[in-house]
């Protein structure tokens, strides 16, 4: 999967504009280098699962369509397609659990708050 290009961010021209804060500018751009090494591991851990369940996530988290709307196109009830949608979850979690680049991620968050 391609990168996700992000919209336009006030912040980034501002530093972009003042590089004298060098200490504001290396945090940026290291934080921003986190975040795409992240994305690429949810994306690379979400292109691991079966095609079925990246259509299933896609419909239900992406384009949202209910639990609901979505038992009614594969003839499911919606509390199979909940349980469904949880053990896919799970699936991806198991996966992104040990990843060195997620455990970074939530290290760095957790010492920043």
């Amino acid at each position: 999967m391609a990168s996700k290009e992000y919209p336009y961010d006030p912040l980034v021209s501002y530093l972009f504009s003042t590089k004298d804060n060098d200490s504001v500018w290396e945090a940026f751009n290291n934080e921003k280098k986190l975040h795409l090494e992240l994305q690429n591991a949810v994306l690379d851990a979400y292109e691991t699962l079966d095609t079925d369940e990246q259509w299933f996530l896609d419909y239900l988290l992406f384009q949202k369509i209910s639990l609901r709307e979505m038992g009614r196109w594969i003839s499911m009830p919606k509390t199979t397609v909940a349980r469904k949608r949880d053990y896919i979850l799970r699936k991806l979690k198991r996966k992104l659990k040990y990843d060195p680049i997620v455990r970074k991620y939530l290290t760095y968050s957790s010492s920043s708050d």
